[in-house]
């Protein structure tokens, strides 16, 4: 907290102050919202249902310049779960300052400062290692994701089944000081209420030394606070650097790098990475853009842990076929190889069609693919995978709008050793539909239904299908302006 107020006085201190010369807009809101979850763990065999109110108050001061756009937020959560009777409380502060010192060259600043507050939920015996991921927090999924599953990246939602489905093999494979990490998120020793704050500061500067040809350097400090316990307090180190190069019109060029140095408190192991990337395109026709992209990332852990290489290249073609429809494909493969626990590669292909019409908006996208493993002797199938997902939005009037969205996506992957092999197959279905109604310029309420169902063979999970209703109040408005 003391790191981001020292930050706000320091932009408020290089924002120039002339008279008359600035507007400064106050605008405030509240976000109301009732969400039922019939299925919280998504599994038939422990059913329990969900139903929390959330309550999101904001404020924002906007303060613009003749060469400068300061924003501070403030955006605290409460969430009230019915079931447990208990209080999840989240505030968060951000702060972004983008500042012209010329014609080419642009600065900004960007600062955010979250507080957690909430409560343990119980994660299950020992012993259940999917059982209690399933039931860990956000948080905690996050975390595990990132020490057994580095390679990911950031964890989103759409890793979840991937995740599950790999997760005791993985745990297996990990060092024994990795294990006890996973161990300690899963099973706390204090099942009481979890306090952490995070805070991420952000410093980039941009040159534009040609047309449509830039520079640019940048650093990111993050940092996370343990308040409570069990929680691995880390500071990372980001660094950055990008450039972007049109030769002619049809050429352009891009390459950009970042070095991440993560030093945690504790018995945590410290770690380093690298991360850049390389993309080259190719302006065929006025509605026709080629690319080649290449990307090489690396994690080295100063102490026992599974150091990898991970290599990404891919072709991709973006085609305009007017100004509304747009069609994008993407092939591509990739290799990560690793010390303890193995090699694997991948292939992948992607299309997504989309098109904008005056009161309807709709995307269809299709994605593909399938990986392989390898551990001293020959290539394994390891996942094979296909996703289909459409998107419609549509303006029924001028005040109200509908958005509906189907998912289909079938997940063959294998479990086990040579002739103990097992296959093991996931269907999942998804569907929701949503509408939403904007009344008197600065409210808005929306409904959504949304239905999730999973067919599957594999031992870890069984079949289920859970049904979620969203009701959300929103309200903004312009509170001074001077």
């Amino acid at each position: 907290m003391k790191r981001f107020f020292l930050v706000v006085m320091l932009a408020i201190c290089t924002v120039p102050v002339q008279a008359g010369a600035r507007q400064n807009i106050l605008n405030g809101g509240m976000t109301m919202s009732e969400e039922y979850d019939s299925n919280r763990y998504e599994t038939e065999d422990d059913r329990v249902e969900y139903w929390q109110t959330v309550l999101a108050p904001s404020l924002s001061l906007l303060s613009s310049g003749n060469h400068d756009i300061l924003d501070l937020t403030y955006e605290p959560e409460i969430t009230y779960d019915h079931q447990r009777e208990i209080n999840d409380i989240e505030h968060n502060l951000s702060l972004t300052l983008d500042r012209e010192f010329s014609d080419r060259l642009r600065g900004s600043l960007f600062n955010e400062f979250s507080y957690f507050d909430y409560d343990e939920v119980d994660v299950g015996a020992a012993g259940d290692l999917v059982g209690q991921f399933i039931r860990a927090d956000d948080y905690v999924q996050a975390e595990v994701v990132r020490i057994l599953f580095p390679e990911l990246g950031e964890y989103t939602e759409e890793d979840y089944t991937y995740v599950l489905s790999e997760l005791e093999e993985r745990y297996d494979r990990a060092s024994p000081v990795q294990q006890a990490q996973v161990d300690r998120l899963l099973l706390p020793s204090d099942r009481g209420r979890r306090r952490h704050s995070t805070n991420d500061l952000t410093f980039e500067l941009e040159y534009e030394f040609a047309e449509d040809s830039n520079v640019s350097v940048g650093y990111t400090l993050s940092t996370l606070n343990d308040h409570s316990a069990d929680i691995a307090e880390r500071t990372d180190h980001q660094p950055c650097f990008s450039i972007s190069y049109r030769f002619n019109p049809q050429w352009r060029a891009e390459l950009a790098y970042e070095y991440i140095a993560s030093n945690f408190k504790g018995d945590q192991v410290d770690e380093r990475g690298h991360d850049s990337e390389f993309r080259l395109d190719f302006d065929l026709t006025p509605h026709d853009l080629l690319y080649l992209s290449y990307d090489f990332s690396s994690l080295e852990y100063r102490g026992e842990g599974d150091d990898h290489v991970e290599q990404e290249s891919g072709l991709g073609w973006e085609h305009d076929f007017d100004t509304q429809t747009s069609l994008n494909v993407y092939l591509g493969g990739s290799y990560e190889k690793r010390d303890i626990s193995g090699d694997e590669r991948g292939y992948e292909a992607n299309a997504t069609f989309s098109r904008e019409m005056q009161h309807a908006r709709w995307t269809l996208e299709a994605d593909g693919g399938y990986d392989e493993y390898k551990e001293g002797g020959d290539w394994d199938d390891l996942r094979r995978y296909v996703t289909l997902r459409g998107d419609l939005i549509f303006d029924l009037r001028e005040n109200l709008s509908s958005d509906f969205s189907l998912l289909y996506e079938r997940n063959i992957s294998w479990s086990g050793t040579g002739g103990g092999r097992t296959e093991i197959t996931d269907n999942d279905y998804e569907a929701s539909l949503g509408i939403t109604y904007t009344f008197l310029r600065w409210y808005s309420v929306s409904v959504t239904y949304a239905f999730h169902r999973l067919n599957t063979d594999g031992p870890v999970r069984d079949d289920y299908d859970d049904h979620q209703v969203f009701l959300e109040f929103s309200a903004m408005k312009e509170l001074f302006r001077w």
